[in-house]
């Protein structure tokens, strides 16, 4: 999956003759149970973006808390390889700290996966996703 700036943004930046900071490419996982999609810190930083404000909301971790989160406007590229299978100009996420130990850097959820066909078999052990 690669982060960027929003559609919108990088055309103020480029029309004012700002640079536009590179996108980010991180590596992703699909969570049918999240409402929203996340993206760790340390890709958002880079891209010099300002928070929109904050979410709560419940997980089941955090019991009868809600746990609150930084939201961001950036732009998402679904990826196979190097190979681009889909674009989202402007997509709100929150932002999430992901462990040095953790492979992932971002958890796709429901608001990306609505625009997709998503499919498990159970019994074959595979999904498929169509863009």
């Amino acid at each position: 999956m690669r982060i960027g700036v929003t559609l919108e943004h990088r055309e103020a930046l480029l029309r004012n003759h700002f640079p536009v900071p590179e996108p980010i490419d991180v590596q992703a996982q699909l969570d049918t149970g999240a409402f929203i999609t996340h993206v760790d810190a340390n890709a958002i930083n880079p891209l010099g973006i300002q928070s929109h404000g904050t979410t709560q909301f419940y997980t089941a971790s955090t019991g009868r808390t809600p746990h609150e989160a930084k939201e961001f406007a950036v732009s998402i590229t679904l990826l196979d390889g190097e190979k681009e299978l889909r674009f989202w100009p402007s997509v709100r996420i929150l932002e999430t700290v992901f462990t040095p130990a953790d492979t992932m850097r971002a958890i796709i959820g429901r608001d990306l996966l609505a625009s997709c066909d998503f499919n498990y078999n159970g019994k074959a052990g595979v999904f498929t996703l169509t863009v």
